[in-house]
This record gives C-alpha cells, structure tokens and sequence, in this order.
C-alpha cells in the first residue's frame, strides 16, 4: 500500500505546475498581423506637356489596355492615380495611401516602341515620371 506524505504531494504538484507553465508559454499568444489591403480597380493617367491639351487615361481592372498617343521629341509629365470603384455609389481615390506605402507598390510602365525613353523625375516625391519621346 502507497502512502502519500506532504512531499510526494509537493514533488507532484511542482511538477504538473512546471508541466503547467510550459505548455502555456507554448500557446500562440501572439495575434496575426492584419495586412489591410487596397483594392485598386482603375488607374489614372494624367499626361500633360507644353503646348498640348492633356489627355486623361484611364484604365480599369480587367479591361483592354488604353491607347496614348504622343508626339515625338515631346516630353510629357505623367501623374499615376489609384481608385477603388468596387462600389460605385462609394468611389474612393486611394492614390494618397498608395504613395504612403510606397515600398509596398510598384508601378510599371509598359510600351512597344523601342524609341520611347522612361525617366523618374528629379522632383519624384509626387511619384510623377517624365516620358520623352524620340520617334
């Protein structure tokens, strides 16, 4: 017959403590990180140069990509805005939290004229870029 004296009792109870402790600090008491993410379904496109009207261009989400027609050895300013159009009744301009993340976004220009040269502009804070054109 087993006795149970106060220090097998303490031994036990220390013991399913420690056990205790342990699977506790193995819980994931940590919360997810939340990754708010923009819906972005148009983007905008303001190309203005001298001397020229400008044209505004706008493309949406799973649409056919626009045409730009520009002249050749014209320089143009081209300023890049973001909307979210998911609700027409509430359509957002998310251009400014685009540029807050700006380490979070990248913008592409994409052309088929091996003439067309791509500059960033010395005043890029405003995210604009310079197209020039040598067609």
């Amino acid at each position: 017959m087993k006795h149970f004296t106060f220090k097998n009792i303490f031994i036990r109870f220390s013991l399913l403590t420690l056990l205790g402790f342990v699977l506790l600090q193995c819980s994931k008491d940590d919360p997810e990180p939340v990754n708010e993410e923009e819906t972005i379904t148009s983007v905008t496109l303001t190309i203005s140069a001298s001397n020229e009207s400008t044209q505004n261009i706008k493309w949406v989400e799973r649409g056919q990509a626009p045409q730009v027609t520009l002249k050749a050895n014209t320089t143009y300013s081209v300023e890049v805005g973001f909307l979210d159009e998911s609700d027409p009744t509430d359509v957002e301009d998310i251009t400014e939290e685009v540029i807050e993340e700006a380490d979070e976004h990248f913008v592409f220009y994409d052309n088929s004229l091996s003439l067309l040269i791509i500059q960033i502009a010395s005043n890029d804070i405003f995210y604009s870029a310079c197209l020039s054109t040598g067609i």
